[in-house]
């Protein structure tokens, strides 16, 4: 998250729709995500609507919440110093001050978004038959 904070200093001072259009077409953000960082960035706690993983989870149909806490308990069994934490109204793993993955519900898939621009790309071959791009990874709800 820290670069998306001085990404959003940079912006700070301009247009709520010139920084939602700044993250959407320069950094692929979806509108409910450039929104959610933009209304946090500006101090907004109405855009709070989770305050812990458990919270988030519990809002999901059973498969997909199933499915999700399966991947962070995985991941946190192979790096047990990482932490589950909510930002920005997502679930993400953190490691010290480091942000390591995060995941997002979509109604007919979760999008996991491994932090660091290269993850993705070095991890192409294991992820052959999920759809990836830049920096996400869709997965099925099951």
């Amino acid at each position: 998250m820290a670069h998306w904070y001085r990404v959003m200093a940079e912006l700070a001072g301009r247009a709520y729709a010139e920084q939602i259009s700044v993250l959407r077409k320069e950094h692929d953000f979806s509108q409910a995500h450039a929104n959610a960082l933009v209304m946090y960035s500006l101090g907004s706690t109405s855009s709070r609507r989770v305050d812990t993983p458990d919270t988030y989870f519990d809002a999901l149909p059973s498969e997909q919440a199933a499915t999700m806490r399966s991947i962070f308990s995985t991941s946190r069994k192979k790096h047990p110093k990482m932490d589950l934490v909510t930002v920005c109204n997502q679930p993400m793993l953190k490691l010290d001050e480091n942000y390591v993955l995060g995941a997002s519900a979509a109604e007919q898939h979760i999008l996991l978004g491994p932090w660091g621009s290269d993850v993705v790309a070095r991890a192409r071959k294991p992820l052959d038959g999920y759809q990836t791009n830049k920096t996400t990874i869709k997965v099925p709800i099951d």
